[in-house]
């Protein structure tokens, strides 16, 4: 320890400099990471709901079909079902 105290002050304020900029490299690598997890916990989140916006509207399309074709959800027609 007494060898780093007795080097010149511009020795010590490179080593001082290197470990400062590894210092940030490393927070820089880290923040980068937390960045890359967010965006993708985000872009799965959004994935879900166009997903689920999708299958509502077919689901909605479907049904709109089966009413305007005269079927009922069951497979049977009007008709059929009125009869019984």
């Amino acid at each position: 320890m007494s060898a780093l105290l007795d080097l010149p002050p511009v020795v010590k304020l490179a080593i001082a400099g290197i470990a400062l900029m590894a210092l940030a490299c490393l927070v820089l690598g880290l923040a980068t990471v937390g960045l890359i997890w967010f965006l993708r916990l985000v872009t799965t989140w959004i994935q879900g709901l166009v997903a689920r916006a999708a299958q509502t509207r077919a689901d909605a399309a479907g049904a709109c079909y089966h009413e305007a074709s005269g079927q009922h959800a069951s497979g049977m027609n009007q008709d059929s079902i009125q009869a019984a």
